[in-house]
């Protein structure tokens, strides 16, 4: 693989590699020399694989999609591929970069990477980045020594060479509580830097130590502190650690009122699976909720880890953040969300029903299994579920953060 993508890199792209400067990045509203991925993204944009938003923005803690990285990489890579594209109509902006990375090899029929024609506009995880960028520069890897990665074996099985590998020349590494993550997201900033080691790598060049050690995870800011705390953010149930996260206290455990909580609520967008009841087909979508801000990362990383499984369990509806006066719940505080909530039904000791219809699952597709991708995937960042939180009462719709 190596020596055939490779043959495709321009000489002017290498030329210009070498002596791209910064700063044209001045330009950009939102990406100062402060930002730590600053000269990277300036010469992203200088070499013409990356370009800035029409509103002048460059966006670099934007998720980034597999059309944006598609074509980063035909326009590094493999540009005579990607050049005698042509786009057909109806299809995504950056088709022609997909049909390119197939003529390349980058990409191949039956593929575990997940995407197609349909899905360029999903954001694209580090798993599937990193097996990219290795496509690129090496073919497929020959397994390796398992790294010191605390989820290597989290991974599936079909990325787990391409991350050990990934290690070892230092092309992304993992985060400093010793995750890898690898069904997170990439930002703008974190693909544009992968792409520039690789294209480092591809010339021969060595990383400098410092630089590999970067491991295109976000810098930790005083809102979050998902870094410092990771084992008792992802422990079930409510902790000081969460409550700092949450309302920058150990000891607040609830807004004040509606206007305190709006002003800590976001939106966002996140992947789901999309069932056709009558024909049974299944498509991939996009579902938008409120929730809180601290959280919302956690939430792309849930929702990406769900429509990745292999169960591909589809989602009808989700509530996140909602004001109920005199509520004691976590709806109030944008730290619960319900899923499906009809075929996921709350319901009492006594057999009372208090929200939804039936629980079925096995028979409905929309019910949520115990032992399914949702749950797991939930419990494993520390939400509990309402379907096996409580001795007595059932909510089998409900997660919560602080387990209420």
């Amino acid at each position: 693989m190596k020596n055939g993508v490779l043959r495709g890199v321009g000489l002017l792209i290498l030329a210009a590699w070498l002596i791209a400067s910064p700063a044209r990045a001045a330009g950009w509203t939102d990406l100062t020399e402060e930002h730590w991925a600053y000269e990277t993204m300036a010469r992203a944009e200088a070499l013409g694989v990356l370009g800035g938003l029409p509103d002048g923005t460059m966006a670099p803690e934007g998720t980034l999609s597999w059309g944006e990285y598609l074509t980063m990489l035909a326009r590094t890579f493999y540009p005579e591929q990607y050049g005698s594209g042509e786009r057909l109509p109806g299809t995504h902006w950056a088709f022609p970069a997909y049909e390119a990375a197939l003529s390349a090899g980058v990409l191949c029929g039956g593929d575990f990477v997940t995407v197609n024609g349909a899905t360029l506009g999903e954001p694209v995880t580090r798993r599937d980045a990193v097996t990219l960028a290795l496509r690129v520069l090496e073919g497929e890897p020959l397994p390796a020594a398992e790294p010191a990665v605390a989820d290597f074996q989290q991974l599936p099985a079909s990325y787990q060479a391409f991350v050990a590998r990934s290690y070892v020349l230092g092309l992304m590494t993992g985060y400093p509580d010793g995750t890898f993550r690898g069904s997170a997201v990439l930002s703008r900033a974190q693909g544009a830097t992968l792409l520039l080691r690789t294209l480092d790598l591809s010339s021969g060049a060595v990383l400098e130590q410092e630089t590999a050690e970067k491991d295109l995870a976000p810098a930790q800011t005083q809102t979050d502190s998902a870094q410092a705390h990771p084992v008792e953010l992802r422990t079930l149930g409510e902790n000081g650690a969460k409550r700092e996260r949450l309302f920058g206290s150990a000891e607040k455990r609830r807004f004040t009122d509606q206007a305190e909580a709006r002003t800590n609520m976001t939106e966002v967008t996140v992947p789901v699976w999309r069932l056709n009841e009558s024909t049974g087909e299944k498509t991939a979508g996009e579902v938008t909720f409120m929730i809180h801000k601290a959280l919302a990362a956690d939430m792309t990383e849930i929702f990406t880890e769900i429509f990745n499984d292999p169960e591909q369990f589809p989602v009808k509806d989700i509530g996140g953040f909602r004001w109920t006066d005199g509520a004691k719940g976590e709806h109030n505080c944008g730290t619960a969300i319900d899923i499906n909530w009809n075929e996921n039904y709350q319901v009492y000791p006594n057999g009372t029903v208090g929200a939804g219809a039936y629980w079925r699952p096995g028979k409905d597709p929309w019910s949520i299994p115990a032992e399914g991708s949702v749950v797991r995937s939930f419990k494993a960042h520390g939400y509990s579920w309402g379907g096996d939180a409580w001795p007595t009462n059932k909510d089998y719709m409900h997660f919560s953060y602080m387990g209420v």
